[in-house]
């Protein structure tokens, strides 16, 4: 019997982001863009596992303080002060248009894949979280506060990343 490569196509690797702290992980989100998504028109997608509308406007409060440039449309009822209407009309326009930054929940964004995704949650252990980690179709960033998953996956620890964060 004919032996197949490990990888027949080799592809991008997950990335995994661990925070000591719970209260950082709204702030690695703007120093992961830096490093891995520099151009700030590429599309990507951040999802909050926990559904958080105060996480997600402490992210947009972070991306909008810091300029990054980028275009950040926040698509949750209780996160954005937007009517949920005009939030929709954004968002059609967004899927036409994919450019800058998608701030959602992972329970709006089901059944749908982007080609960049960063999972932001404490508790990516929960069986209903992991269907997070298959919205993406090119690039995965996990940002997580658990110490299980760091310590299981080392080898997709982001070292540079996870030492800045240890500091703050």
């Amino acid at each position: 019997t004919a032996r197949l490569p490990p990888h027949s196509v080799l592809g991008n690797n997950p990335v995994l982001i661990h925070t000591k702290e719970s209260d950082v992980l709204h702030t690695s989100i703007r120093l992961v863009l830096k490093k891995y998504f520099e151009d700030p028109k590429e599309p990507v997608v951040v999802l909050c596992l926990e559904s958080s509308s105060s996480m997600m406007r402490k992210i947009h409060e972070d991306l909008m303080s810091n300029e990054t440039g980028r275009n950040v449309l926040i698509f949750h009822p209780d996160a954005s002060d937007r009517p949920l209407e005009e939030q929709e009309q954004c968002l059609r326009e967004y899927i036409q248009n994919p450019e800058g930054l998608l701030l959602t929940c992972t329970s709006l964004f089901g059944g749908m894949q982007a080609r960049n995704v960063i999972v932001l949650t404490q508790d990516i252990v929960f069986i209903g979280n992991m269907d997070a980690l298959l919205r993406s179709t090119t690039f995965l960033v996990l940002i997580t506060s658990q110490s299980e998953i760091a310590y299981r996956s080392e080898k997709f620890l982001d070292q540079e990343l996870n030492t800045i964060l240890g500091k703050q």
